[in-house]
């Protein structure tokens, strides 16, 4: 049995040429069929929206932007300025989360709601909603 073993084994190395195949191979599949594009990329350079696009219909799922808040005319009035906020309160940082369930319990309550944090005013200030009347440090 071990004469049979060894035979087969000195045959199968004599007319094993697996490795030349494969460092032939290996060269081709790194080269692109794909042509490459010459000359420059030609769009707009700028990231402002194109109000001369027309409203697609067709092909979206969402009702369509009406064409006076594209071609860029409407007037905009900031929603800060409507409630009557103080400008300290308009840009200021928002955090949104879910908390954490704690370790030490297997409850998920505090885990199911999203939560809002504003980071907070110097000074401890609080605004009054002249609206509602509430007051707030938010």
């Amino acid at each position: 049995m071990a004469a049979l073993r060894s035979q087969s084994a000195a045959r199968m190395l004599r007319s094993a040429v697996a490795p030349r195949v494969a460092l032939s191979a290996a060269p081709l599949r790194f080269q692109s069929n794909v042509t490459q594009a010459s000359g420059t990329i030609t769009g707009p350079v700028t990231s402002e929206p194109d109000y001369n696009i027309e409203a697609d219909k067709a092909t979206s799922t969402y009702t369509p932007v009406p064409r006076s808040v594209q071609n860029g005319t409407e007037e905009i009035l900031p929603a800060a300025v409507i409630s009557g906020a103080p400008i300290e309160l308009q840009a200021r940082t928002v955090r949104i989360y879910q908390e954490a369930k704690p370790a030490t319990q297997s409850g998920d309550w505090r885990g199911r709601r999203w939560r809002m944090d504003w980071d907070m005013l110097p000074k401890g200030h609080r605004w009054e909603n002249p609206l509602i009347g509430w007051q707030s440090w938010v």
